[in-house]
């Protein structure tokens, strides 16, 4: 096998947005390059510690009467994908956390801004459909995820240092047929043709 550097990759953001959702079932892409189909909003810039997608396996082990391990099985797993949108201030954001029906947006008139109303009611975070859409020169990488919960939500701090963050960790249910994920890619390197 031949070291290929253009298969070394860095996960930067598509023109797109990089973090897009829809309601569950929002068709995919049928590939890395294809366009993202209508219906996917973006929640706007993600913090420049990227995406982290995260596999954890459970597993018990089976011993003989030695002590010698002569089984291991695998007991669970799970897959999260972890990032703090930067926008604080973007509804659509905010709503992939604390639910459409409790992020109210009031359009900007002459006399004010946009304005945004959350009502924190301790609520489930509502299953949308993600992609993670992201580029390198002419790479494509697109992480598709059917059914994702904001399970976890980081700290906000307001400092005057650093910009306020909606921090968050997706939990990755898997469909029908088990999937939790599917990760398209395409290296950029067409054939040469003759």
């Amino acid at each position: 096998m031949v070291n290929t550097a253009s298969k070394v990759v860095n996960g930067k953001p598509n023109a797109s947005g990089g973090v897009l959702f829809a309601p569950l079932g929002t068709a995919f892409p049928a590939t890395a390059i294809a366009a993202i189909p209508t219906g996917f909003r973006a929640g706007g810039y993600v913090s420049e510690d990227g995406v982290t997608k995260s596999e954890s396996r459970d597993s018990a082990t089976t011993k003989d009467w030695g002590g010698l391990t002569i089984k291991r099985t695998q007991t669970g797993y799970e897959l999260t994908v972890a990032f703090a949108f930067l926008e604080y201030l973007n509804a659509e954001a905010a709503k992939t956390i604390y639910g459409a029906d409790n992020v109210t947006v009031t359009p900007a008139t002459a006399d004010h801004g946009e304005q945004m109303r959350i009502a924190y009611r301790g609520q489930e975070s509502p299953h949308l459909t993600w992609i993670l859409d992201m580029a390198d020169g002419a790479s494509r990488t697109k992480f598709l995820i059917p059914d994702g919960q904001v399970a976890e939500i980081g700290d906000t701090t307001w400092s005057s240092a650093d910009a306020a963050l909606r921090d968050v960790t997706l939990s990755l249910i898997p469909n029908a047929d088990g999937v939790f994920a599917w990760e398209l890619t395409d290296d950029g390197v067409k054939a040469v043709t003759a």
